[in-house]
């Protein structure tokens, strides 16, 4: 499956394991408690986007933008968020010990799990 356009659109619980989501635009989505296990979404566009509780363990989001998107509690083990832009992200409650940062870019507004170092992960704080 392969999707370019998915802005605005309630996928909460809908099931996008292994789904091509490549540069796909999901601004404004609601995709809580969605699975996207082994997802694609390189250079997708998740802006405001409700990822809370979702399942995205093993899922490629480089250089995927994910501004002021909610991933409360979401599941982000061996996901790989290199390059991404987390500018206002909400990534508390999140478990980031296997999760690739290298390179991605936050802002003061980000929110982190409690005791989470993000610089010592490669994140680079945009000021």
């Amino acid at each position: 499956m392969r999707c370019a356009d998915l802005a605005s659109t309630s996928l909460s619980f809908a099931n996008l394991r292994k789904t091509d989501l490549v540069q796909a635009d999901l601004s404004f989505a609601n995709l809580s408690s969605a699975d996207l296990t082994d997802a694609v979404l390189w250079r997708a566009s998740l802006n405001c986007t409700m990822l809370i509780s979702a399942l995205l363990g093993n899922c490629d989001l480089r250089e995927a933008t994910l501004r002021n998107a909610s991933l409360y509690q979401a599941d982000l083990r061996g996901a790989t968020l290199e390059g991404a832009v987390l500018l206002g992200t909400d990534l508390s409650g999140v478990d980031l010990s296997e999760t690739a940062l290298a390179g991605a870019v936050y802002n003061r507004h980000t929110r982190w799990p409690t005791g989470f170092d993000p610089v010592a992960e490669g994140a680079i704080l945009k000021e």
